[in-house]
């Protein structure tokens, strides 16, 4: 967690942020690395998964998470059977929304995180998760509805403040931009992205200086 999300190329003010932090996360087959898997110790998630009685038996959402941290492409199957169950629905969802953008689907992916709401309008890995994807899309105004909701529910998490503070950037509202990353240096658990953050507030406050705005 706390990790500085790729971007995508600006011109002038963004471009010089971005490329003081694009390169602080891993590679991954999904261009979003904050994606959240909701595992069951997470505070504030819901669901209450009931083992059989036999005890080595797993439910089928018990079984889609088991297989999707060993990256197992059967995951998608065993999260839909987990919502024709009706168990874990919300997140079975929103859990298969993240494999399916991992794919390369992300149609199906805002499909499967819309499914998700729908369920739980406040899901906030859903909200968070979609607000990605439009993003990516350039669909700005729908991120910043699903990245508001998102802020609402969880309004400290890292990657949601860095999201925030690169849409204030884009509507050249830097003492806000600022502000944010400001947010993001003292909770993100990364150092690197942390002196990153900090080097880009700097920058922006020099670019700012020298426009005289």
């Amino acid at each position: 967690m706390g990790e500085i999300i790729d971007l995508h190329q600006q011109n002038s003010l963004q471009d010089a942020p971005q490329r003081a932090l694009e390169n602080s996360s891993p590679p991954s087959n999904s261009r979003r690395k904050a994606y959240v898997l909701r595992q069951f110790s997470k505070p504030g998630t819901y669901i209450q998964v009931t083992r059989s009685l036999l005890g080595d038996v797993q439910s089928p959402f018990e079984q889609a998470l088991r297989l999707q941290d060993q990256n197992d492409p059967r995951a998608i199957a065993w999260y839909r059977k987990a919502i024709q169950a009706g168990e874990g629905v919300a997140d079975s969802w929103c859990n298969l929304g993240i494999l399916e953008s991992g794919a390369g689907w992300k149609s199906r992916a805002m499909h499967c995180f819309q499914q998700a709401i729908r369920v739980e309008p406040r899901h906030f890995d859903a909200h968070y998760s979609l607000a990605n994807l439009y993003y990516d899309n350039g669909e700005l105004d729908l991120a910043r509805i699903h990245y508001g909701i998102a802020a609402e529910i969880s309004p400290d998490h890292p990657p949601l403040l860095h999201q925030q503070a690169m849409l204030a950037l884009l509507d050249q509202q830097y003492a806000t931009a600022i502000s944010l990353l400001r947010r993001y240096t003292l909770l993100a658990e990364d150092p690197h992205s942390r002196d990153r953050a900090a080097r880009l507030i700097q920058r922006i406050r020099a670019d700012v200086a020298m426009d005289g705005t």
